[in-house]
């Protein structure tokens, strides 16, 4: 029973992802490739570097890691050998958000294909090894993009540009 309200949390919390990622696609593209890309003071630099960054670590920790909990969970081939998100995807926007779409299915995807979430995970970070239940795990990385959009969104407001990614309560 325990299994199952993780579950169904990790899964509200990927859904909303989905819909707040293609929120800020659809807004994003009504700017020019000026706007994604000028060095705007953020973290990651600009608006595509920083969407970049998101996809980048979903990738990598659902689509390589965490796809290894489950079974039968389809591989995306959106990464370079060195784990960095392939130029096409990262220069083209069009490219990005196809890869951003089928990247928040997979998420869900793998959440649906997990049956304990409870196991110990030893995330290695190259400053320390950090064990949790692979719940927690997951759901930080979800989080991750909640954070990275908000930096989005702050940028937007300084530019002008409406915006709302606050939908999880409608789901």
């Amino acid at each position: 029973m325990k299994n199952q309200g993780v579950k169904d949390t990790l899964k509200l919390m990927a859904k909303f992802n989905k819909i707040a990622n293609e929120d800020v696609a659809n807004i994003l593209s009504k700017l020019s490739k000026e706007d994604l890309t000028k060095d705007r003071g953020l973290y990651f630099k600009s608006l595509q570097g920083t969407i970049n960054h998101i996809l980048n670590a979903d990738l990598i920790m659902y689509g390589t890691k965490f796809s290894t909990f489950g079974k039968g969970v389809k591989k995306l081939d959106y990464l370079k050998e060195d784990m960095s998100l392939k130029d096409e995807i990262a220069n083209d926007f069009d490219a990005y958000k196809k890869a951003r779409a089928a990247t928040s299915d997979m998420i869900i995807e793998v959440i649906e294909s997990i049956d304990e979430f409870y196991t110990e995970y030893n995330l290695k970070t190259p400053n320390r090894d950090i064990i949790k239940p692979r719940y927690q795990v997951m759901l930080a990385v979800l989080n991750h993009a909640t954070h990275h959009r908000g930096e989005i969104s702050g940028m937007l407001d300084a530019m002008g540009v409406e915006n709302d990614f606050n939908g999880l309560m409608a789901i």
